[in-house]
């Protein structure tokens, strides 16, 4: 598979560092501010989110951490065999998103095994990568599209497994719109006082949360938590439909309470640090407004992580 080099503009982003001396490491934006128009740009990206494949990791977790809890024993007894397992759930997102708590129904007690067969994938994902290097002195970024390499994340829980999402599709990863939106907030991140490298690998999410059962659904399972990129847009709302819920929350500390409080509407995103200045972020469950009615809510999010030169050729 052949990639693109883009050559995007970022003047815009000259306004944000008009606004003050010192950008703010965490910021709410909306596509206007970026230079994206909403109006054509949400309907065109939306309906792509519909046709991901269902995330095969959230019900693997969940169904990992309820046998651990109830049986550890029998976990440590077979915790070799669903490693290696793991490493098969990016091919099996396409057939079973399922088959993580079905790994373990085969081994636990009748009871456990109504528990797991209640676990269910209620999250569509994507992920594509790009290398994104500035033109010196000029508001001009060039993006390498890197594609969908194995991700994982630089924490100290399950996520720093390695996943295999499946890719964006062209439509998405070469969008006019969402190459703006990253040259933009690559550009916005180099004026954020500290921030010195002018190379970094972007990771593209695409995310999909039905919230269907009464009970609520987490579009960020991990609760308070954060991503082990540098900086971050924990999301750009591209649909909320039929959804209450869903408020976004930066932490300044794990333990502290929120620095920011919002919800976010469609064409609306948060920008923030994450590792760089050791902050956290969650988001609420959210629930169907109308309980006989489909509900979701779908996001855009991208990990930003400082790339140094001299390990530049190895991103490639």
């Amino acid at each position: 598979m052949s990639f693109t080099v883009h050559e995007v503009d970022a003047a815009i982003a000259r306004r944000f560092s008009i606004r003050g001396a010192v950008s703010s490491p965490i910021r709410v934006f909306d596509l206007a501010d970026v230079g994206i128009d909403a109006a054509s740009f949400l309907p065109r990206i939306a309906p792509t989110l519909h046709s991901l494949p269902l995330d095969p990791y959230d019900p693997s977790i969940a169904a990992e951490q309820l046998v651990r809890a109830r049986s550890p024993e029998l976990y440590r007894a077979h915790e070799t065999e669903w490693l290696l397992f793991w490493n098969e759930l990016g091919t099996l997102q396409f057939t079973n998103a399922s088959a993580g708590p079905q790994f373990w129904s085969q081994y636990v007690d009748p009871d456990l095994r109504v528990e797991l067969d209640a676990i269910l994938p209620y999250r569509r994902r994507s992920c594509f990568q790009y290398l994104a290097t500035s033109h010196p002195g000029q508001y001009k970024w060039r993006l390498r599209e890197l594609g969908t390499r194995t991700f994982a994340q630089a924490v100290s829980d399950t996520r720093a497994r390695p996943r295999k999402f499946t890719p964006s599709p062209h439509a998405v990863y070469g969008d006019e719109g969402i190459l703006r939106l990253i040259a933009v907030i690559c550009q916005i991140v180099c004026q954020t006082a500290s921030v010195f490298t002018t190379i970094f690998r972007i990771t593209l999410h695409q995310m999909l949360t039905y919230a269907n059962s009464g009970a609520g659904s987490k579009p960020a399972p991990e609760g308070i938590h954060q991503d082990g990129s540098a900086f971050i847009v924990s999301a750009l709302v591209v649909e909320r439909h039929n959804v209450v819920g869903g408020t976004s929350r930066v932490y300044y500390a794990k333990e502290a309470s929120p620095a920011l409080e919002y919800q976010l509407q469609p064409g609306e995103g948060i920008l923030q640090s994450d590792t760089h200045n050791e902050y956290w972020h969650g988001v609420t469950p959210i629930y169907p407004a109308d309980p006989t009615q489909n509900a979701y809510r779908s996001i855009l999010g991208l990990d930003i992580e400082f790339v140094d030169a001299k390990n530049l050729q190895a991103e490639l």
